[in-house]
């Protein structure tokens, strides 16, 4: 395997794992205002 094929994939996985981490965040957060909004 050369440099670049495994640089890339860890390019491409460390970007797939910040993507999902930013759509958890996105999740919790909307999460919490539907949760209060219903106490309000």
């Amino acid at each position: 395997m050369t440099p670049t094929y495994t640089q890339r994939y860890i390019l491409k996985y460390n970007l797939l794992r910040f993507c999902s981490h930013q759509a958890w965040i996105t999740k919790a957060n909307f999460n919490h205002f539907s949760l209060q909004e219903f106490i309000a």
